[in-house]
This record gives structure tokens, sequence and C-alpha cells, in this order.
């Protein structure tokens, strides 16, 4: 799940993460919160990974984090934050002993991008992922489309 409020992010990470072969979808904060609580209320997949800015207009990362990850299955689902605020944790205030975080600072490098994900992916694995649907190479899907 790409969640940004700037569209020119949005088409940028589209062309980033187009070696992962992964399904896409793009969302500001409101739809994503909106999405992800549809997906809870209807008993559907989350995605594999979530990437997400930092500073949002109408809900910061910060608080869509700790919205995420009060919804029942989604306290598995990684999130990579990206922003050019290095300061990124005074936002987003991890929970004590999160381990399925990730950060990257804007300007955006794709190798690290790439690597990034694959890092945060490998780590459902490890601990038992709360979803079955992969694409075919085994990378992760980065949002569900609606069902």
């Amino acid at each position: 799940m790409i969640v940004d409020d700037d569209p020119i992010i949005m088409v940028l990470l589209r062309g980033m993460l187009a070696p992962l072969k992964s399904e896409l979808s793009f969302f500001d904060s409101l739809s994503c919160y909106n999405e992800l609580g549809r997906l809870h209320a209807n008993n559907l997949p989350f995605p594999d990974v979530i990437i997400m800015d930092v500073n949002m207009p109408e809900l910061d990362g910060g608080d869509l984090y700790r919205e995420i990850r009060q919804l029942h299955e989604s306290h598995k689902t990684p999130i990579l934050f990206i922003s050019s605020n290095t300061e990124w944790m005074d936002v987003v205030k991890p929970f004590p002993g999160e381990s399925m975080i990730g950060f990257l600072p804007k300007p955006l490098d794709t190798e690290a991008m790439i690597q990034s994900v694959k890092d945060l992916y490998a780590r459902t694995q490890s601990h038992g992922s709360h979803s079955e649907l992969r694409s075919e190479i085994g990378m992760p899907t980065i949002l569900r489309k609606a069902a």
C-alpha cells in the first residue's frame, strides 16, 4: 500500500517498484484509513507492505501508523516510512518493541527502496505472514486491490 499526498511521489514510486512485479495501488492518508477499515471489517487480507509518507495534511504518518496498529491483523504488516524529515521518529513514535517498520529519507533511492521492501517482506515470513496471496516470484503485494 502506497500512502502519500503527493501525486509526483506516487508516480516516482510506481516506477521504482516496478521491478518487484507487485500489485500497486495508491491512497492518500484518509483513503488508506478507510480502505484498511474496510478490509478489516470484511475479514479480507491486508497488504504485505505499506509504504507511507510521514508528513501528510489530513492524517499524518504517525497518527495513521497508530490507527493501523490498532486494527486486528495489521500488527504484522510492515510499514516503510518515507520522508524528508529526518526526525521522523518524533512524529511516528513507534510502539516499544516494534520490529516491523523502516525508514527511507527523501530524495528516494531506487535500490534502497527495493531492498527495504524486500527486507520488510522477509520479516513477515520469519514472523508468519497474515496473508496468503503472493506474486508468482514470491515478492510482496504492496497493495491488494479492492474486492
